[in-house]
């Protein structure tokens, strides 16, 4: 092997150990296939809330929970589809501490965020964190009093607003 061969195959598998490093740090599944990140709060005014003590918390899934209709809240919480056109109900209002679940039932992926749009901060956390596809789902609680809109990074003029009483 000549000197530049060698050197090509150290920055290779260099650029793999930190992608893998990367990519465990982002989200890491635990062993019942669900992802959790850290407890989040509102920073921005856009929500109409700047309390700092949301405990909000998320959770992705690739089976669905117990269904409601419309977003209507249950004691498991609100359901809000993803049909591909955009989010149904665009709008709904929970109590504190309810989880919402954003299902996709299209055939595309989507990628449920915090306005705005491209920086996800109007709720911190607020954010699945990567694409979703056929079937699978992700839960966030709304811990804190307020209105949230927010978006599919993936076509960020599909949007949707969540009030929290």
């Amino acid at each position: 092997m000549n000197k530049g061969f060698k050197i090509l195959v150290i920055l290779l598998l260099l650029a793999a150990l930190v992608l893998g490093i990367i990519g465990v740090l982002k989200r890491s599944p635990s062993t019942d296939g669900t992802a959790t990140t850290t407890p989040a709060f509102p920073v921005t005014e856009e929500n109409q809330n700047t309390s700092p003590k949301n405990t909000g918390t998320t959770t992705t899934t690739t089976t669905n929970g117990p269904r409601d209709v419309g977003g209507v809240p249950t004691p498991a919480g609100a359901i809000v589809s993803y049909t591909g056109t955009g989010f149904s109900p665009a709008s709904i209002t929970i109590s504190a501490g309810t989880p919402v679940n954003f299902e996709n039932e299209s055939v595309k992926g989507f990628w449920v965020a915090s306005d705005p749009h491209p920086a996800h901060t109007g709720l911190l956390g607020f954010d699945a964190g990567r694409a979703l596809g056929p079937g699978e789902t992700y839960t966030f609680t709304f811990q804190t009093v307020g209105k949230f809109g927010y978006h599919n990074h993936m076509s960020p003029s599909e949007k949707g607003i969540i009030i929290v009483k």
